[in-house]
């Protein structure tokens, strides 16, 4: 039996231990929490603060963190069923009004 062929990527991802608050019971606990990407102390406690944060839960501070680089694969099948079309040159996805010509374009080949 033939194995599908993969699409890889490798992703670093910032994974920290993090001070949090929900302000209606006074309440802080440590969460491990994480962002897709590399970021220093000072930046990643503002990314979480903005991901995170709602009326009444607080991203207070980071405590530890530190980068996990992981490989991730996708068999080309699912890779072409879930990924969006990208403009070569700005690497952008398509409109839907372009997408919807290359599509009759395909459909009449």
């Amino acid at each position: 039996m033939r194995k599908d062929k993969l699409v890889t990527r490798t992703m670093v991802s910032t994974v920290g231990m993090v001070i949090c608050m929900d302000i209606t019971t006074i309440e802080s606990e440590v969460k491990k929490m994480s962002l897709v990407g590399s970021y220093d102390k000072d930046t990643f406690l503002k990314k979480l603060k903005a991901h995170y944060e709602t009326d009444t839960f607080k991203v207070v501070s980071v405590q530890e963190f530190h980068e996990v680089e992981k490989l991730y694969g996708l068999s080309e099948n699912d890779f072409m069923k879930y990924a969006k079309e990208l403009d070569p040159v700005t690497r952008r996805p398509l409109n839907k009004q372009e997408q919807e010509q290359e599509d009759e374009v395909e459909g009449e080949e």
